[in-house]
């Protein structure tokens, strides 16, 4: 996370908007086309007020055509090139499946059907200098307000130390049967690690989307001597589903203390899994030892697996 530092006025009228963690997390993987279509597209076009694009300003395939078309320089030996329809509507489908976009249906009769979206990801209902139409300050300033609005918020940083013993952050099994409501979700196959209610419920805790890449870095910063997940193969593998799955469960179980859970925010759950691969690294000898070669974030991922670890199972060589 870089430097926090404070915004000051300028004599810019425009209009300002952002894309928050939920969705860049919902987009890693993607295609770049597929991250610039829904960010300039359909992101930067959508009404702040409702979460919806395509109503109060009307979007099509022609300009998303426009929008991802490349015209080479004048000399250059590359073919220009422009999607087709196919390709803009297989863009769509990726974007509604990682959860960005839903489709919404204004009238089925139509000869044309209209193009409009839902982002559920997007925050909404905030009329700051990002959802106001341009204006002209006389001052040539921004009201506190809206520099509030606009200011970076100082998060944690996961890599660095927490002064806590990670095994503090640790809990049996039947804790978590004793006090998570939903402990016979994780209690499934890997097929089902991914569902839409899980997503959902994961956003609504306040936990967000499941932050792939940056665990994916954790675990190559304290684990470095074990295998690596492949990252051009890790979207829609079985292994980054159970990985959303333990991402929710593992906010889900009660802190050893009792007052409170392992995380309840993104910043949080970043600091959680560093210090459980840290602990890791330096405790389970048996998990660390040479011939252990099949031990990988896959198998971790597993639910037998994460439970086990967490109730210090591995700490001895066998």
């Amino acid at each position: 996370m870089g430097e926090v530092v404070s915004i000051g006025a300028s004599d810019y009228v425009g209009r300002i908007w952002q894309f928050n963690e939920d969705e860049d997390a919902a987009m890693e993987y993607l295609p770049h086309a597929d991250q610039v279509l829904y960010l300039r597209g359909l992101r930067k076009n959508m009404d702040f007020s409702t979460g919806i694009v395509g109503i109060r300003r009307k979007i099509s395939y022609q300009q998303f055509k426009e929008l991802l078309e490349v015209n080479r320089q004048q000399g250059s030996t590359k073919p220009s090139y422009a999607p087709t329809r196919d390709e803009l509507r297989a863009i769509i489908v990726r974007l509604a499946k990682a959860g960005l976009i839903e489709r919404i249906a204004l009238d089925a009769t139509a000869r044309i059907e209209r193009l409009v979206f839902k982002l559920p990801l997007a925050h909404v209902g905030q009329y700051s200098t990002q959802s106001k139409e341009p204006h002209h300050n006389p001052t040539g300033t921004h009201t506190a307000e809206n520099l509030d609005a606009a200011r970076p918020r100082e998060g944690v940083n996961p890599t660095a130390k927490s002064g806590m013993n990670p095994l503090h952050q640790l809990v049996s099994k039947s804790d978590i049967k004793e006090n998570s409501e939903n402990s016979e979700e994780f209690e499934r196959s890997p097929a089902n690690d991914s569902s839409p209610v899980e997503k959902k419920k994961a956003v609504d805790q306040g936990i967000g989307y499941c932050p792939h890449q940056e665990i994916l870095d954790l675990w190559s910063q304290h684990l470095p001597t074990k295998r690596k997940p492949n990252r051009s193969l890790w979207s829609g593998s079985d292994a980054s589903k159970r990985l959303r799955a333990r991402w929710v469960e593992a906010s889900q179980i009660v802190h050893s203390s009792g007052g409170r859970m392992l995380y309840s925010n993104r910043e949080e759950g970043l600091v959680w899994w560093s210090n459980f691969f840290e602990y890791i690294a330096k405790q389970c000898k048996f998990l660390m030892s040479d011939g252990v070669e099949w031990f990988c974030l896959g198998w971790l991922t597993e639910s037998e697996n994460f439970i086990k670890t967490l109730e210090k199972n591995y700490e001895v060589c066998r």
